[in-house]
């Protein structure tokens, strides 16, 4: 190890246990015994050589990483201050609200000023991105339902707590503006326009007001406003016993809870690992996604509510996270994981144009992704659909 980063990781240790000997009362001292960098953290699984009762054997510290070697500065709103105090705030409130319980990683404490934080250590355990490489789709399902699982009680735990939440946040420092009704509805009208005129499709009559459904469930989500991980992929939950629980809450902020709810549905559009999950399965973590949600949010017993929520929060992910990489894409294809970016738009766009004509909402909009799907498919000629990941094929 190069000396300057000894130097670096004896001050990181150093500021852990001056946290830790403030949250348990006593003297704690630490060992270094695995490190790995992120692009925006230093991560240092530290053992526990001396401390007073109470303190776990070992525990994870987090440090933010500003690019090209900058010095953290908690004032400053750049990406790599605002996405650590998410996740810093993420963990303190679910530590706070749960009782001992957290369905993520244990809270123990941070220092603002240097961008630190400590928390526990989950364990050695995989993530189950394994399961779905393999060759067992009974082990590849179960590990789906345990991740719904732990998002429906995450949301559960969380809804009408948004101020507790806030305050933990407002203190820490830069966070992102809440969106605006009108200026969703305005972004995504302007998104669709764009690529109906760019590809030569007409909008369904309509299409452009049921924006205004999804603008809502951006800016309003009314009774299904949960606190988000917001990236809940297989590579973000762990193995603890026969649970699953969550950690690298970077994007973690209160939304619709179903924003996190359909992941499997859509088949985790923020990863690089994306292929296509069975339609037996998306009901199976839906199930269990549903039943740890009523426990905290009733509206979610009825079926109408429910499921026009997984229609908007599909269209969310065509609409607002998808239309825009048309352009990109549209000469060449380009590779993105295991995937294509191609691929990946297709399967989103079905996606949304089967639920809408399922459950009869939004169907003027997800009638009009259905014509921006088949147009694609014209030009795009030679492009293999998805496949489903290698444990359902």
């Amino acid at each position: 190890m190069p000396e300057s980063d000894e130097k670096d990781h004896a001050e990181t240790v150093a500021i852990a246990e001056n946290v830790l000997c403030k949250a348990f009362g006593g003297d704690v001292r630490l060992k270094i015994e695995t490190e790995f960098d992120t692009d925006r953290a230093t991560v240092l699984r530290c053992r526990v050589v001396e401390s007073p009762p109470g303190v776990p054997r070992s525990v994870v510290v987090k440090k933010a990483l500003p690019a090209d070697g900058r010095v953290f500065q908690p004032n400053v709103p750049d990406d790599v201050v605002v996405r650590f105090f998410n996740d810093w705030a993420g963990l303190e409130f679910l530590s706070e609200i749960s009782g001992g319980d957290s369905p993520a990683a244990q809270f123990y404490g941070g220092n603002r000023e240097k961008g630190l934080m400590v928390i526990e250590d989950l364990g050695d355990g995989r993530n189950f991105y394994g399961s779905l490489r393999g060759e067992s789709p009974t082990a590849a399902t179960g590990e789906l339902i345990k991740l719904a699982r732990a998002l429906g009680k995450m949301h559960a735990l969380t809804i009408r707590k948004k101020a507790v939440y806030d305050s933990i946040r407002d203190r820490l420092g830069p966070r992102d503006k809440p969106p605006s009704m009108t200026g969703e509805w305005r972004r995504l009208v302007g998104k669709l326009d764009e690529v109906c005129g760019s590809i030569g499709v007409k909008p369904y009559r309509g299409a452009k007001t049921e924006m205004k459904t999804v603008a809502a469930f951006i800016a309003a989500p009314g009774p299904f406003q949960a606190y988000t991980h917001g990236d809940p992929i297989p590579m973000n939950a762990l193995p603890v016993g026969d649970e699953r629980k969550l950690f690298d809450f970077e994007f973690g902020e209160f939304r619709h809870a179903l924003r996190d709810g359909i992941y499997g549905r859509v088949c985790f559009p923020t990863w690089y690992h994306i292929n296509r999950v069975p339609n037996d399965v998306v009901k199976k973590m839906e199930m269990a996604y549903r039943v740890e949600l009523v426990k905290g949010c009733p509206e979610a017993t009825d079926d109408t509510l429910f499921f026009r929520s997984v229609v908007e929060a599909c269209a969310y992910w065509t609409i607002h996270s998808r239309l825009n990489f048309i352009e990109k894409v549209w000469k060449e294809d380009h590779k993105w994981g295991i995937s294509t970016q191609r691929q990946i738009l297709l399967l989103c766009f079905d996606i949304f144009g089967q639920v809408s004509e399922k459950f009869g909402h939004l169907e003027a909009l997800g009638a009009t992704v259905r014509d921006i799907a088949a147009k694609l498919r014209e030009h795009w000629t030679d492009l293999e659909e998805m496949p489903y990941y290698p444990a359902f094929r």
